[in-house]
């Protein structure tokens, strides 16, 4: 005799997983600021002279970013 089978799942889906955007304030500053130091280190970078290409690299300083949990989780 057939027995019923009951088959189920649960799917989630984070919006980081899916490469979904923060649209938070906190988030899209932290985000303008390092890709703004990132252009800035990397002209720095191209216009020094080889010789001292090591001096300019440790002069490069970048505050650590001070990231929102509250604006990722409300994504």
């Amino acid at each position: 005799m057939p027995v019923p089978v009951v088959r189920a799942f649960t799917a989630y889906a984070y919006p980081r997983a899916l490469n979904a955007r923060p649209q938070g304030p906190y988030e899209s500053t932290a985000r303008a600021a390092l890709r703004a130091f990132r252009t800035e280190a990397r002209k720095r970078l191209r216009a020094a002279p080889p010789d001292a290409l090591l001096r300019v690299a440790e002069e490069l300083d970048h505050p650590p970013t001070r990231h929102r949990h509250r604006d990722i989780r409300e994504l």
